[in-house]
């Protein structure tokens, strides 16, 4: 794994242009990764249009890329909210199966507010993707980092990424972050 890498899902999303050049800045090799074709608004070193609802399309993005980290910015469906779950649910769990496989060890989800009483079905899709991250994390022992709103998303990001501990299970908003050693 290459620890210079990050994998940035939902690239060509707002938050997604704002993570990948942030990350470019730093220093690190970006690859961008969404289902649009349009990658002229980002400085990725790499861009791949993929749909990844479909598990090899992950499997081979995860191998071909050796990335130790991936951001996972969820799709939002304006015209049929019902999308956001029948589109995030798939691909973030073909990416933490394939995480755990392929032996990534950190993630980031950017994710828009925590819902406690999700409303609708995007705050529903955020609320499950927010479990899968914890049950993954503790399970398969993945740093990560749940940021729950735009206010301090690329700060969040660089002290999780660019000034990260060698050691240690990072769970939770990065206000109140969960610390555990790896066993």
């Amino acid at each position: 794994m290459d620890k210079n890498q990050v994998i940035v899902s939902g690239a060509m999303s707002y938050k997604g242009v704002k993570i990948v050049n942030f990350l470019k800045n730093q220093g690190l090799k970006v690859i961008g990764v969404d289902k649009y074709s349009d990658s002229s608004k980002i400085r990725a070193d790499k861009f791949f249009k993929l749909d990844l609802r479909r598990k090899d399309s992950v499997n081979l993005l995860l191998a071909f890329c050796r990335a130790d980290t991936l951001v996972y910015c969820p799709d939002r469906f304006m015209e049929n909210p019902f999308d956001s779950i029948d589109y995030n649910y798939p691909v973030y769990l073909n990416f933490l199966v394939n995480m755990k496989d392929k032996g990534l060890k950190n993630l980031v989800l950017c994710l828009e507010e925590k819902y406690s009483h999700p409303q609708d079905p995007y705050q529903l899709s955020q609320f499950v993707l927010r479990a899968l991250t914890d049950m993954f994390s503790q399970k398969y022992n993945f740093r990560s980092l749940v940021i729950d709103n735009n206010d301090n998303l690329l700060k969040s990001i660089k002290r999780f990424l660019i000034t990260r501990r060698e050691e240690g299970v990072v769970s939770g908003n990065l206000n109140n972050a969960r610390v555990s050693p790896v066993n």
